[in-house]
Protein backbone atom coordinates (compact mmCIF):
# COMPACT_ATOMS: atom_id res chain seq x y z
CA UNK A 1 0.00 0.00 0.00
CA UNK A 2 1.36 3.17 -1.37
CA UNK A 3 1.10 6.68 1.28
CA UNK A 4 -0.12 9.83 -0.89
CA UNK A 5 1.17 12.76 0.92
CA UNK A 6 -0.47 15.91 0.34
CA UNK A 7 0.68 19.13 0.62
CA UNK A 8 -1.84 22.55 1.13
CA UNK A 9 0.22 25.41 -0.91
CA UNK A 10 -0.55 28.96 0.27
CA UNK A 11 0.65 30.38 -3.42
CA UNK A 12 -0.68 29.58 -6.43
CA UNK A 13 1.33 27.14 -9.31
CA UNK A 14 2.10 30.62 -10.97
CA UNK A 15 3.52 32.46 -8.33
CA UNK A 16 5.68 29.55 -6.78
CA UNK A 17 6.97 29.36 -10.51
CA UNK A 18 7.87 33.25 -10.71
CA UNK A 19 8.87 33.23 -7.22
CA UNK A 20 11.61 30.65 -7.99
CA UNK A 21 12.92 32.06 -11.30
CA UNK A 22 14.19 35.02 -9.82
CA UNK A 23 15.30 33.59 -6.84
CA UNK A 24 17.59 31.01 -9.54
CA UNK A 25 18.30 34.84 -11.24
CA UNK A 26 19.38 36.28 -8.04
CA UNK A 27 21.53 33.38 -7.57
CA UNK A 28 23.48 33.42 -10.66
CA UNK A 29 23.86 37.06 -10.37
CA UNK A 30 25.64 36.19 -7.16
CA UNK A 31 27.49 32.97 -8.86
CA UNK A 32 31.54 33.24 -9.33
CA UNK A 33 31.62 30.20 -11.37
CA UNK A 34 30.84 30.93 -14.99
CA UNK A 35 29.86 26.93 -14.92
CA UNK A 36 27.29 26.94 -12.29
CA UNK A 37 25.62 30.52 -13.74
CA UNK A 38 25.03 28.70 -16.60
CA UNK A 39 23.64 25.67 -14.62
CA UNK A 40 21.43 28.39 -13.20
CA UNK A 41 20.47 30.34 -16.18
CA UNK A 42 19.51 26.89 -18.28
CA UNK A 43 16.97 26.08 -15.15
CA UNK A 44 15.55 29.79 -15.15
CA UNK A 45 14.63 29.36 -19.24
CA UNK A 46 13.31 25.98 -18.10
CA UNK A 47 10.82 27.39 -15.45
CA UNK A 48 10.00 30.12 -17.93
CA UNK A 49 9.19 27.78 -20.81
CA UNK A 50 6.73 25.87 -18.27
CA UNK A 51 5.39 29.53 -17.10
CA UNK A 52 4.17 30.27 -20.61
CA UNK A 53 2.60 26.34 -20.60
CA UNK A 54 0.82 27.23 -17.51
CA UNK A 55 -0.38 30.51 -18.88
CA UNK A 56 -1.53 28.73 -22.11
CA UNK A 57 -2.87 25.76 -20.60
CA UNK A 58 -5.26 28.36 -18.09
CA UNK A 59 -5.93 30.53 -20.77
CA UNK A 60 -9.97 31.06 -21.55
CA UNK A 61 -9.41 30.14 -25.14
CA UNK A 62 -8.30 26.57 -23.90
CA UNK A 63 -11.66 26.40 -21.64
CA UNK A 64 -14.98 24.19 -22.99
CA UNK A 65 -17.94 26.28 -23.83
CA UNK A 66 -20.55 26.59 -21.38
Amino acid sequence: MSLHIRVKHDKTFQERLDEEAQRLLEEAEKSPSEAYRDLLMRRVSQIEASSRVQKWLASAELRRPT
